[in-house]
């Protein structure tokens, strides 16, 4: 971090494992002795939206909000909230009563043509201003529109546009970003879109003082062409690692993907430009779980301006999870020399007969102890965020357990 200059903030996704909140604001004093200069909080359906009556699951109430805003304030913490506006709308769009919203029918997605939809977001976004009153600087997502512009009506919107598909989401982001303005706060949105549907030609069509943050989260990522495209509109541009992303085989895995993440977080600490970290807790609400913080520490190190150990309670958090990521592990290992040895003994039984003393004495006893010992794992699993004061503990453990047992039943 030889630039000075350089701002580097936190993503927080709270529709993963979740701290309680003591342990959020543990949490948040280490990150600011890290050197962050603030978080940005993406909520979800943590809160009892008034927006989205029915869709939220709300562990946070707006006392909690302010007690977060005003710990932030005191260590000197920026808090920059971020509410999506179009895309990875699961947790509202899965629900009946808004399905009339949902872009071609797709849960993920908002239609940004239907009337209804820019009036709900400038609802929300006056709701979660509301309860950032501070607030300099808002993300409104807006990435990841997978289906854009998919339904008949934004398709006919589009047909004979020449910014193609973009033409709704431009119209759409662009608004909204001068509602936050009108407010008195600086947009920032996910710049994928554009390169997405390679038209970085068409980033001089949002407001000047919106900020194009260029998220790029691969181990190898070489952000600086798509960097200076994006700046040539003239707007400010910010860069975006993950400490935790989406890998294959995440929804198997208990740990973190370090060699990758600390890769790409090496990429972005070079860089000049202003950086969020992002710490993904699921892809989607659709999706199961990513491991919890404790499980990436390195990485909030890493990607920090000046790297501090955690105090010794939350060390001793990572150390205790990085024991239980090993066991789960080498129990998932095990599920799989099971899963291949019966696979292969019923072709061999076609070439030397059928041969159930095999499955007496070589897959039904490890298969029971592999069944005991996963079951020791949740219960230690369960201790563990039951002690490191974290939601979503009988998820994340159902989950994992259902990995390891897959097809063994």
């Amino acid at each position: 971090m030889s630039d000075p200059s350089k701002k580097v903030y936190l993503h927080l996704d709270f529709k993963g494992i979740v701290p309680e909140l003591p342990r959020l604001l543990q949490y948040l004093t280490w990150f600011r002795d890290l050197g962050f200069d603030g978080i940005v909080p993406e909520y979800d359906l943590r809160i009892d939206w008034r927006t989205w009556p029915g869709a939220p699951e709300p562990c946070f109430s707006r006392e909690d909000i302010a007690g977060i805003n005003a710990h932030c304030e005191k260590i000197g913490l920026e808090v920059i909230p971020l509410m999506q506006c179009l895309g990875h709308f699961e947790w509202v769009l899965r629900h009946e009563k808004y399905a009339h919203l949902r872009e071609n029918g797709f849960r993920s997605e908002f239609c940004p043509s239907h009337p209804e939809t820019a009036a709900r977001m400038r609802e929300f976004l006056q709701e979660v201003l509301e309860l950032h009153p501070r607030a300099r600087m808002i993300h409104l997502g807006a990435d990841e529109t997978w289906h854009l512009a998919s339904c008949p009506r934004c398709a006919g919107l589009v047909r004979n546009a020449p910014e193609g598909k973009l033409a709704v989401y431009l119209k759409y982001v662009s608004q909204l970003c001068r509602d936050a303005l009108a407010r008195g706060v600086r947009p920032l949105i996910w710049a994928d879109m554009f390169w997405r549907e390679s038209r970085l030609d068409l980033v001089d069509r949002m407001p000047r003082e919106a900020i194009l943050v260029n998220w790029e989260y691969r181990a190898d990522a070489s952000p600086d062409a798509r960097n200076a495209a994006l700046a040539a509109g003239g707007n400010e541009v910010w860069g975006a690692s993950a400490l935790q992303c989406f890998r294959e085989d995440f929804w198997a895995r208990a740990d973190a993907d370090h060699p990758g993440r600390l890769a790409n977080i090496g990429v972005w600490n070079a860089r000049s430009v202003n950086v969020i970290c992002t710490t993904w807790g699921r892809p989607s609400n659709l999706w199961p779980l990513y491991a919890p913080w404790p499980s990436i520490h390195r990485e909030f190190m890493e990607a920090s301006p000046r790297p501090v150990p955690p105090p010794a309670e939350l060390a001793e958090l990572g150390e205790a999870w990085d024991r239980l990521a090993e066991e789960a592990a080498s129990l998932l290992a095990r599920g799989d020399s099971l899963r291949h040895l019966r696979a292969v003994l019923r072709v061999s039984g076609k070439y030397t007969g059928d041969a159930p003393e095999l499955l007496t004495t070589h897959f039904e006893p490890p298969l029971a102890k592999l069944e005991a010992d996963s079951s020791a794992w949740c219960e230690k699993t369960g201790r563990f965020f039951r002690r490191a004061r974290l939601l979503s503990g009988e998820e994340f453990i159902a989950e994992r357990r259902a990995a390891i047992l897959a097809g063994l039943d």
